[in-house]
């Protein structure tokens, strides 16, 4: 079933989408504190973030390890299964090359924290979350949420993820996330490892 509820419509991601959801993830990261630290340039950040994307996620298109609104794609989230692993120094050679020499020690450590607390259970890892600018404030992050943890809770798994904003942090609990610490490294924006025990889906808030 494609749609966890009739309105708004979601489907699961697929190669033949790549481009539109990853041009929703680029403008919704545009004022992301922890990405934009990385890129701060704006035409290094637009040069260098479908890379990042593709080593950071892995390959979700290819394995459906994703969701988005097909009406304008305007909102994309982006996860890992259990069985998906991202390969973490391919990661961190993509960005030795593509960041700033002044922030490149701060983003290399940065990146080895964030591995430091994913859960050592399998687990889903939610990589990246975003709704096009023009189109926040409707509940479509909310409702991208909310259809990607259907598959969590149906496999009685925890989930993972890194909040950047506090208003990122505030939205996720309501959806059950809990903050695990703040993490600040060199002189890069706070973020927020959070974690989520599975619920049973008849409980869920809707």
């Amino acid at each position: 079933m494609d749609t966890l509820t009739a309105t708004p419509v979601i489907k699961t991601v697929s190669t033949s989408v790549e481009a539109q959801c990853n041009a929703a993830l680029k403008v919704g990261f545009a004022s992301c504190p922890l990405l934009r630290f990385i890129y701060p340039e704006p035409e290094r950040y637009l040069e260098h973030f479908e890379g990042f994307v593709r080593e950071y996620c892995g390959e979700p298109y290819k394995h459906g390890s994703g969701a988005y609104f097909p009406d304008g794609v305007k909102g994309t989230t982006l996860w890992q299964t259990p069985d998906e692993h991202g390969d973490h120094g391919q990661l961190v050679d993509f960005l030795t090359k593509t960041t700033l020499p002044a922030n490149r020690d701060d983003v290399r450590r940065l990146f080895d924290r964030f591995y430091q607390y994913h859960p050592k259970e399998p687990h889903f890892y939610t990589s990246v979350i975003a709704v096009d600018p023009y189109f926040q404030r409707q509940g479509l992050g909310a409702a991208l949420f909310r259809y990607a943890l259907q598959y969590p809770d149906r496999a009685g798994k925890v989930s993972y993820l890194e909040a950047t904003t506090k208003g990122a942090v505030r939205l996720y609990q309501t959806l059950g996330w809990k903050v695990v610490d703040e993490v600040q490294v060199g002189n890069s924006p706070v973020y927020y490892p959070m974690i989520r025990e599975p619920q049973d889906l008849e409980s869920r808030p809707s």
